[in-house]
């Protein structure tokens, strides 16, 4: 089962790695603020790595991974921008409860240097019926706004179709943005479902600043009941899950 998959940040290399909320429920029970070993075998080379695991405290509500974890980014190479995917798979050969893959950054966007992955999501059904919900330190790679107010962000789709979605910024006591505006049309026009994924990015322009690109992964069956996602503009496979 698929816990939560991310784009790596600065912050994820160098010091602990940031997961989100919602995967706490796929560990063992723990109190906030507690501390406890995972182990994780890295689905590549197949060695078992000892994460600690900490559960937020109040006023927090991000686990944080840390203990072997820069251990593993330096084995890896891993850079900001490449992303990681944690599994709940007991392996039985190594006891194992959790699994981990590493990739490198989007091949599709290789050839330009300046685009940088804001943020990539598998869709809820919240989503794609009412509105995107999109990681709080994305925030950062939109332009400045206050709490509470709107910015609109002209979007452009693998087809070079540009969209024009609006994005409240998290009032007081509300930890992520929110898009919605020509969203639903975007949803309606990709058939987007829950389970598909979409990668936000960010482009520096020389002559135009920041521009804003999107691009939609369908899910697709694989083998052995897993899944794998694919870029119908680009007809390339991301990767399995």
């Amino acid at each position: 089962m698929v816990m939560f998959s991310k784009i790596l940040t600065s912050i994820d290399i160098n010091r602990r790695l940031s997961a989100p909320e919602n995967c706490i429920r796929a560990l063992p029970p723990a109190e906030k603020g507690q501390e406890m070993s995972l182990h994780v075998k890295d689905k590549e080379t197949g060695v078992v790595w000892t994460f600690r695991c900490k559960i937020p405290e109040e006023g927090y509500s991000k686990p944080v991974i840390f203990g072997d974890w820069l251990q593993f980014t330096r084995t890896k190479d891993l850079r900001p921008g490449d992303w990681v995917t944690f599994h709940q798979d007991m392996d039985e050969a190594t006891e194992a409860q959790y699994k981990i893959e590493a990739e490198r950054n989007f091949p599709e966007h290789k050839q330009s240097n300046l685009a940088m992955a804001i943020f990539s999501k598998i869709l809820t059904n919240s989503d794609v019926m009412r509105r995107l919900s999109i990681p709080e330190n994305s925030i950062k790679a939109f332009p400045p706004a206050q709490k509470g107010h709107e910015i609109i962000l002209h979007v452009k789709d693998d087809n070079g179709t540009v969209w024009k979605f609006r994005c409240r910024m998290p009032a007081i006591g509300f930890s992520k943005p929110v898009v919605f505006g020509n969203w639903f049309q975007f949803v309606r026009s990709k058939d987007l479902k829950p389970g598909d994924m979409i990668v936000f990015y960010k482009e520096m322009d020389e002559d135009n600043g920041a521009q804003y690109k999107i691009e939609v992964k369908k899910r697709e069956p694989s083998y052995l009941g897993r899944y794998r996602w694919k870029s119908p503009a680009m007809d390339s496979e991301s990767f399995h899950l």
